[in-house]
């Protein structure tokens, strides 16, 4: 089954080839600089994007090319070509390396229905899942002179181990970014509706190696990642063995890297199969039908989408205070922190507005200067901008707003919120389901306290003090029914607290 994947989609292959991939388990290994220069511009594009279907016949839709060159004035631009066409494009952009037109050369991992939207609501077909990992988060580079770069052998082999300690399988290629790695799981080409299963697989992905620097950030299909053989400006020329974007690592063949079916790699990857999906969706439905109309109790109201914003804002500046005296953001925790703070603001304050206060909060947290804020935030104000036009997005079928969302529980995956932070913080709203429910109980405690409830410690000393009182009486002859007569109570109430006690601190 999971060799059936990679013939259907590279059937542009020799029969020999197809059949000799079918019966011998793919080769993985390190390449030489021999190998990886083999792997070139055209190559990479054509492993992520196939130009052939399941059919034999060619693919409509476009692959997004993208470009940033600091000159002066950072200059960025984006363009769309036919999926037939993109290999022939980006080598041949590679191969005017004197022009510098291979400077920080960036393609999409999917492809699109439509030119000039590079947005999830215009995907053709899904390809591959992949990782961006960068090696100032890795966790196997810790120590190591920060003036350096780590190498990408090294880093490439930690994550190899983690995959196999995890029982993941093994990606299709790694390309060495010239600052980290992007690590690429190659699949059958799947329909937009495949995206909820491919998130879950993007999230685990992350998560399998969050520890050696996976990038949070860079999950969504839209992403655009690195050219093979162009330069990282950030290097430096000068550099050409650090400033050379290059394959490290493949599974198969440079021509033709290893495909997975992707029912197969998202079973390896995810904690539920498919088919135990359907089992629990069935008792679900189960569950449901039988309490439906049952509950006839009035639905809690719920706040709206500003009143939650400014909830999570509070909460993200109390985990600032909580985690920084001074509130100050350091390197590296500027970014995920902003962008969900950014989120929350576009939800409670006018597009108009709102640029301003982003820049004055990136100013007050991280020293931002204007223009990166905008460069940073332009999404956030671009989306606000759209929603208040009346614009809306496809998502799961409906119209909705354009502006980002964003669950309490990846917020606290992104900033890694633990709950010694969520309690110490006190917050209100980026909690933990466990933390959430010892809240719940706590508020309802003190609810009936409030309401002249007595607690259940005093109780006990209660129960505790008419069982000491019952046993000095019975001991001087009394008989149940006249010391609960003597005492007020029950004769069933004597009885039980004298166990109690008895049963606490032993017979007298």
């Amino acid at each position: 089954m999971v060799y059936s994947a990679a013939a259907s989609v590279n059937n542009s292959k020799s029969k020999v080839d197809a059949e000799d991939s079918n019966l011998a388990a793919p080769r993985f290994r390190f390449v030489d600089d021999e190998e990886s220069k083999k792997f070139g511009a055209a190559e990479h594009v054509r492993a992520i994007h196939p130009s052939n279907s399941r059919s034999s016949g060619l693919r409509n839709g476009y692959v997004a090319f993208f470009q940033r060159i600091p000159s002066g004035e950072t200059f960025q631009k984006q363009w769309f070509v036919n999926i037939d066409e993109a290999p022939s494009v980006a080598q041949s952009l590679v191969d005017l390396d004197r022009l510098r037109m291979a400077d920080n050369l960036y393609v999409s991992m999917q492809t699109f229905r439509r030119k000039g939207s590079r947005e999830i609501a215009n995907l053709s077909t899904i390809g591959c899942n992949f990782i961006d990992l960068d090696f100032k988060k890795s966790a196997c580079c810790e120590g190591q002179n920060p003036a350096t770069e780590p190498d990408p052998t090294r880093v490439m082999t930690a994550v190899l181990g983690e995959l196999d300690e995890r029982a993941i399988p093994l990606p299709s290629f790694a390309m060495y970014s010239g600052r980290g790695l992007h690590i690429v799981w190659l699949h059958e080409l799947l329909p937009p509706a495949a995206l909820p299963r491919w998130n879950a697989v993007q999230n685990h992905l992350i998560v399998a190696l969050r520890e050696l620097g996976a990038d949070r950030a860079a999950r969504d299909a839209a992403r655009v990642l690195r050219v093979a053989r162009s330069w990282n400006t950030k290097i430096g020329r000068e550099d050409a063995e650090r400033g050379r974007v290059k394959l490290v690592w493949i599974q198969g063949k440079t021509q033709s890297p290893y495909r997975y079916a992707f029912d197969y790699l998202a079973d390896e990857v995810l904690p539920l199969r498919r088919t135990q999906i359907a089992e629990v969706r069935a008792q679900r439905a189960k569950k449901k039908a039988k309490i439906e109309g049952r509950n006839t109790r009035t639905p809690s109201r719920r706040i709206d989408a500003a009143s939650y914003g400014e909830t999570v804002l509070d909460d993200l500046n109390r985990l600032r205070r909580h985690r920084y005296s001074a509130g100050h953001l350091p390197p590296g925790e500027r970014d995920g922190w902003l962008f969900c703070a950014c989120t929350a603001l576009s939800w409670m304050t006018h597009p108009i507005a709102l640029e301003s206060k982003i820049i004055d909060l990136a100013c007050e947290v991280a020293d931002w200067r204007d223009g990166e804020a905008r460069s940073s935030m332009g999404a956030i104000l671009r989306r606000a901008r759209d929603a208040v036009s009346g614009k809306t997005i496809i998502f799961n079928g409906k119209k909705v707003d354009p502006r980002y969302r964003m669950k309490a529980a990846t917020i606290i995956e992104w900033l890694r919120i633990t709950p010694e932070e969520m309690r110490g913080a006190g917050l209100r709203v980026l909690l933990s389901p466990d933390i959430r429910k010892d809240r719940k109980v706590e508020c309802e405690r003190e609810r009936r306290m409030k309401n002249g409830a007595t607690s259940h410690l005093s109780k006990r000393d209660d129960r505790h003090r008419i069982g000491r009182q019952a046993m000095w009486l019975i001991r001087d002859g009394l008989t149940y029914a006249q010391a609960a007569s003597e005492l007020g109570v029950s004769k069933a109430t004597i009885g039980k607290a004298i166990d109690e006690v008895q049963r606490t601190f032993g017979p007298p």
